[in-house]
């Protein structure tokens, strides 16, 4: 026997002795049973059915998953060796490396499937058993521990509630635990639970188990029930019997299993739960069966149902929270995709599709459905994408898989009738079909003459049913250029598979291309990417500069095989797209609105030209050169330090440029796009009326095709040298600095915006000059700021001159520059001003430069007026409106008609005298004022109440004055009364913090016509 049949017989052995082994297995018990056979060596880049059956048994074992979602997890397993079946290769051959003596292709787990590899998995998956054989490590424990969960249950149970929570417990460690046995507790009786589950979260792990007649429940699976690794939380559900109102139940943890070991005893106690009677809901199924009927199915149906019943709510409505289906039949569990659950024609949950076990949980408790009172239409929907010539049904297995919860009982769930094993018809999958299309996302409609390996069509090709195996394809290049007659239309022509090249490169002329050879396999229910791409040149090398070009796609003869079915079918024809061939230069030309510049003598960086390039939609261009010619009536010696911006960055800079000035750049303009290329240089000492005319030229080469770049150069408009006017400045319009009263000490108020526009060039005013009304020692006004900080400020003798640290900038634009005057206000009273002194500025000089000239002038206008108070009201408004309603010919006494609220300023307190109310006159008589809830004394003469004391209010305080009075309703018709505030001159308020020192002078009985937000 040589050596390698001695290792086979040796792992034979070794089989044996793990399966009365108690030693700890390398790898948990699987989660289901196979028989495969590995009889051909796989590596990386392998491809195939039995590619596909090796990821299915790594799968099977947590160590060993090829991938925990997505491609190759569970369930959708691939046909393609890459790299995350290697390392999974690698840790199955680094858990069994103690099973083989000295293996030569296990050595540190190298991912090869050879010969020794093989033989382990064809040791665990034989065919005809039942259970497979596990190979054992015994230098591996297990060690699994349990306790009660942290969240234990202490809620009331209801008579026929269903999947009622009973009692968590928590394993913890690394194992498979294969039985779990339980004792139900309380004063009850063993029909008190008509089925208790095991539960995961909301994956429900067993089918109802029923309790023995020594109260124990047990749950037995020989191929593990669960898998621990780490920590695990397992749930324990049951459905609680009728007639049980009164009794208590629980559950305890008595003993459980790991695989390859004896019974664990325990005792952990759950809590022992109450029983109460309430008058739930009803919810049934109608009839014991699905309402699909058996039917032949096609692979590559969409949003086919595969389970439907009609759901019976009674006396009110319930809540969906969770619904769970079995997949059944010969189909593997991913020929279902994008599987849907439905109610009322209504999608309301959705997942990829069933687990290995053949299960799917729609879990909708964190957005239960509603289900009103009636008859509720229940569908699963899926996408068919796989299992040719293969059955399945979906199938109802438990009434706990429909979790239904009272609306009006929070947290009891429902015992659904009639939902055991409540099966859809077998369904019978078609042989599955390809569908080829031009592939959607494929939207290019030119490309570039030149360029080199460019995609010119683009398929998107759809397996339904099983895995195709595509032999060859027959493309039919279209052209409308004019190759010469030495070469080829179109070179090194190729086909792509997702981004992959599967064939030779042909130089086309005419006719069709057969690619032979390719062997790829499209998944069932995945898309492949077809890519035809060419060099757009003739037989000489010359790049194409116009004509079309596109590829179709010739229909096959049995150029693709089923891989579970080995028929042979053909692909069809597809049109391609026709791609317009067109050059790389784009468009080049002087930047949309910018003409004849003004610019200034004696300034830097002023721009003297600006420039647009716009590439087209079939390429990105890389500009690599620029090249900036200076010429106009400005001397060249004017022109200093001269650079180019763009997208953010700068040229070198010329001190001293020439006529011509090239600069290097390495900038790519994507396609469809544009960059802007502004030219920037220093002003010497021209004079007025000369020009400055930049030319740019750009060089660079298409990104795809490689060609050159090279539009014709552009010329600028004439950037004209002006000496800049400042005009005479606008006050502009603005609420804010209306004439209005300003409490003392008032700081940063806006007293004037004014409007500054320049003519010629940029102007830059370096200083402000104003006079102060009063000007004495009544003056209000103790502070000037322009823009905020931006001014060094001395005030002397009335005359305040800003002097600004950074100049403004007043451009040569129609809409020119705002300039904010803010002020701070004097103290008023002791130690201050005295009151009611209006103050206002006037602007009487500006400064500016214009080039190197500085230029003063003169100028007056005078800002609003702003009257000092020691507190002013800083609001007088309507602040309810009551309307009360009157009938016809009737009369009400004592009606609330509204409330007229004022504030104070928080400088200090005022007085209220009189208050001007629309509304009060006519049909209303006996008006009384209450501040508070008491009334005070007034008389109301018209509109105009006027307080028989003035009311204090003081500093930052709001008083609400709430207006009552008769109402007699002398016309025809009911209708509401309103008030509202009156004209603000009726309105009379005394300055109580400017009475100072027994001076009264203009304080009393003040009007509302400069209160700012009057009546607001």
């Amino acid at each position: 026997m040589n050596k390698i049949a001695t290792r086979v017989v040796t792992l034979a052995v070794v089989a044996g002795i793990a399966a009365v082994s108690s030693a700890s297995a390398a790898l948990s018990l699987p989660t289901q049973n196979c028989s495969y056979q590995f009889n051909t060596n796989l590596r990386r880049n392998s491809t195939g059915q039995d590619v596909m059956n090796l990821q299915k048994v790594l799968n099977m074992f947590p160590q060993t998953q090829v991938a925990s979602t997505g491609a190759g997890s569970p369930g959708m397993e691939t046909s393609f060796f890459g790299p995350a079946t290697h390392n999974a290769v690698v840790k199955f051959q680094n858990l069994h490396a103690a099973d083989i003596l000295t293996p030569v292709d296990l050595t540190a787990g190298n991912g090869n499937v050879y010969t020794l590899t093989r033989a382990v998995l064809n040791q665990i998956c034989v065919p005809g058993t039942t259970n497979p054989t596990v190979p054992t490590n015994p230098t591996v424990p297990t060690n699994v521990t349990a306790a009660l969960g942290a969240a234990v249950p202490y809620t009331v149970l209801v008579a026929e509630q269903s999947s009622a929570r009973l009692a968590d417990f928590t394993f913890s460690g690394s194992g498979v635990i294969t039985n779990v046995k339980l004792l139900r507790t309380g004063i009850s009786s063993n029909t008190t639970l008509q089925n208790v589950y095991l539960y995961d979260g909301a994956t429900r792990l067993t089918s109802g188990a029923s309790i023995l007649a020594d109260g124990s429940i047990n749950f037995n699976n020989p191929s593990g029930l669960f898998t621990v690794a780490g920590l695990r939380n397992i749930t324990v559900r049951a459905d609680v019997a009728a007639g049980t109102s009164g009794q208590s139940v629980g559950v305890s943890l008595i003993g459980y299993t790991v695989a390859g070991g004896a019974q664990i005893p325990t005792a952990l106690n759950g809590t022992q739960l109450p029983i109460a009677q309430v008058n739930l809901a009803s919810v049934s199924l109608q009839g014991s069966g699905s309402n699909v009927p058996a039917a032949n199915v096609n692979s590559g149906t969409s949003n086919y149902t595969v389970w439907r019943n009609n759901l019976n709510v009674g006396t009110r409505a319930v809540k969906l929270h969770r619904a769970t289906f079995k997949f059944i039949g010969s189909a593997p569990t991913n020929a279902l995709a994008n599987v849907g659950l439905y109610v009322d024609g209504q999608q309301v949950g959705m997942n990829a599709g069933f687990d290995v076990a053949g299960f799917i949980t729609f879990d909708l408790t964190s957005n239960p459905v509603t289900l009103n009172t009636g008859n509720r239409v229940v569908e699963v929907r899926a996408d068919v994408v796989g299992g040719a010539s293969r059955t399945f049904q979906v199938s109802l297995e438990n009434s706990t898989d429909l979790l239904v919860e009272d609306s009006s009982v929070t947290g009891v769930t429902i015992t659904v009738q009639n939902s055991v094993n409540n099966t859809g018809g077998m369904q019978t999958i078609g042989q599955g079909n390809l569908v080829i299309q031009q592939d959607p996302n494929f939207n290019a409609y030119q490309v570039i003459g030149g360029a080199s390996n460019v995609a010119i069509s683009q398929f998107k090709m759809t397996a339904y049913g099983e895995d195709v195996k595509i032999s060859n394809l027959i493309v039919a290049p279209q052209f409308t250029g004019t190759p010469t007659s030495s070469g080829a239309a179109l070179q090194n022509l190729s086909l792509y598979v997702d981004g992959g090249q599967y064939s030779n490169t042909v130089n086309w002329t005419s006719g069709n291309v057969t690619f032979s050879n390719l062997g790829f396999i499209l998944q069932a229910g995945k898309s492949a990417i077809i890519t035809i791409k060419a060099d757009l040149v003739n037989g000489s090398g010359a790049a194409y500069t116009a004509g079309t070009v596109g590829v179709n796609l010739v229909a096959g003869s049995n150029n693709a095989q089923g891989m579970s079915s080995s028929q042979l079918t053909s692909t069809s024809n597809a049109n391609g797209q026709s791609l317009s061939i067109s050059t790389a230069s784009g468009s080049f030309g002087v930047t949309n609105g910018f003409n004849n510049p003004g610019i200034s003598p004696n300034a830097s960086a002023q721009k003297i030209g600006s420039f647009s390039y716009q590439t087209n939609s079939a390429d990105a261009v890389r500009v690599t050169s620029l090249k900036v010619d200076i010429s106009g009536t400005a001397a060249l010696t004017n022109v200093t330090n001269l650079y180019v911006a763009y997208a953010g960055q700068q040229t070198q800079t010329y001190g001293n440029p020439a006529a011509s000035n090239n600069f290097s750049i390495n900038h790519t303009v994507p396609a469809a796009s544009s960059v802007t290329f502004d030219v920037y240089a220093d002003i010497g000492g021209a004079t007025a009326g000369q020009t400055v005319i930049p030319t740019l030229t750009i060089g660079g080469t298409s990104v795809t095709g490689s060609s050159s770049v090279n539009p014709s150069p552009v010329a600028g408009p004439a950037a004209v040298v002006g000496i800049a006017t400042l005009n005479a400045p606008t006050l502009r319009g603005d609420s804010d600095t209306n004439s209005q009263y300003v409490a003392s000490e008032t700081t940063g108020k806006k007293v004037a915006v004014f409007n500054f526009t320049a003519t010629d060039g940029v102007a830059k005013i370096t200083e402000l000059t104003f006079s102060q009304t009063p000007n004495n020692a009544s003056s209000g006004i103790k502070a000037v700021y322009v823009n905020g900080s931006q001014a060094n400020l001395t005030v002397s003798g009335g005359t305040v001159t800003a002097y600004l640290t950074s100049p403004i900038n007043v451009p040569n634009t129609g809409s020119g520059v705002d300039v904010t005057v803010t002020a701070d206000f004097s103290k008023v009273g002791l130690g201050g001003v005295v009151p009611n002194v209006a103050n206002s500025l006037t602007l009487t000089g500006v400064r500016y430069q214009a080039g190197n000239q500085t230029i003063a002038t003169t100028t007056s206008i005078a800002t609003n007026s702003f009257t000092l108070q020691g507190s002013v009201p800083t609001r007088v408004w309507r602040s309810s409106n009551d309307r009360p309603q009157v009938s016809a010919g009737a009369t009400t006494y004592n009606n609330k008609l509204g409330t007229i609220s004022v504030t104070a300023s928080n400088k200090g307190a005022i007085q209220v005298v009189a208050l001007p109310i629309n509304g009060i006159t006519g049909d209303v008589s006996n008006v009384v004022i209450r501040v508070g809830g008491s009334q005070i004394a007034a008389t109301a003469t018209g509109s105009v109440v006027t307080l028989s004391a003035p009311y204090d209010v003081s500093a930052g305080q709001t008083v609400a004055f709430e207006v009552y009075g008769d109402i007699t309703n002398s016309g025809s018709n009911s209708s509401p009364y309103e008030i509202s505030v009156g004209a603000a001159s009726s309105f009379l308020w005394n300055d109580k913090e400017g009475q100072v020192n027994g001076n009264t002078s203009g304080t009393l009985n003040l009007t509302g016509s400069l209160i700012y937000n009057f009546s607001n």
